[in-house]
């Protein structure tokens, strides 16, 4: 896995640079350093840390099971139904994140304003299993993630972005492709950035990726791969200012729908194919 972050890591320095300009030096960066963390604590074991439920900050040692916050070599668990976890300060982690193992509804609020990066995940599951709903609120901060899962087996999960960026880092973005539903909805400044591709609703769940007022959805990393909307799956670009720019293929099976409401656009080094896929356009 290490190998191949090196190699797309390569590959993508030039094109994010052409992209975003000197804002994507800084990506660069932050995506060496990345991959450089995760090498180190490849070799590292694993320790197990869980939420012990309620409302609480992140960063308070007390709130884990252990008394300690999680870094990258740990996979991290939030499960007790009702729990609230707030993401308010930079420099927080987890190598292996799941939300959530249980039954039970629980939250993960991200708003953090300053500089840096809020939290730093190796996956991410949002709704892993078991049933229950997992959400995301993200307001406000940079996040950094491998592999970004929303929606489980039989979980549902949702990632809502008004503001700040979540960047997948030369990886996938999977939303509800196993049995449970899952949502990413962005909106506002909310920024996402996927560096390889994308998938939409190609299991028994329905996904639904929206991008309304001025949110941005870019997928930038070219190289042969291909995005695309399975049968169950839902695009839906709505609102004046919505962006979507993907650098690769894009792919529509029978069932699905992408769907444009008036002042939206789809641009980039894209093609989008269609095996009888439905295709429609609204005004408000």
């Amino acid at each position: 896995m290490i190998k191949n972050r090196w190699e797309g890591l390569k590959t993508s320095v030039i094109n994010r640079i052409r992209v975003f300009g000197d804002k994507g030096v800084v990506v660069v960066i932050r995506r060496m350093l990345f991959v450089m963390s995760l090498s180190a604590l490849s070799v590292a074991q694993a320790a197990t840390i869980g939420w012990n439920g309620g409302s609480g900050a992140w960063e308070t040692g007390a709130n884990w099971s252990g008394g300690v916050t999680p870094t990258l070599a740990d996979l991290v668990g939030v499960n007790p139904d009702g729990s609230i976890v707030h993401v308010s300060t930079a420099g927080n982690e987890a190598g292996d994140f799941r939300m959530s193992d249980g039954s039970g509804d629980v939250t993960l609020n991200i708003d953090y304003a300053g500089p840096g990066t809020a939290i730093t995940f190796g996956p991410l599951t949002v709704g892993r299993r078991n049933g229950g709903l997992s959400t995301i609120n993200h307001t406000n901060g940079y996040v950094l993630s491998g592999n970004v899962q929303i929606g489980g087996n039989v979980a549902d999960g949702i990632y809502n972005i008004s503001g700040g960026t979540l960047e997948i880092d030369n990886t996938l973005l999977s939303v509800a492709t196993t049995g449970g539903n899952g949502e990413m909805n962005i909106s506002g400044t909310g920024t996402v950035l996927v560096d390889r591709h994308f998938s939409l609703g190609t299991g028994t769940g329905t996904g639904t990726l929206t991008i309304s007022e001025n949110g941005t959805f870019r997928s930038t990393f070219g190289g042969g791969w291909r995005s695309g909307i399975g049968d169950n799956g839902t695009m839906h670009i709505m609102g004046t200012g919505a962006t979507v720019r993907m650098e690769h293929q894009f792919l529509m099976t029978t069932g699905a729908v992408l769907r444009f409401t008036l002042g939206d656009s789809i641009n980039g080094a894209s093609t989008i194919t269609s095996t009888g896929s439905k295709r429609s356009s609204s005004q408000k």
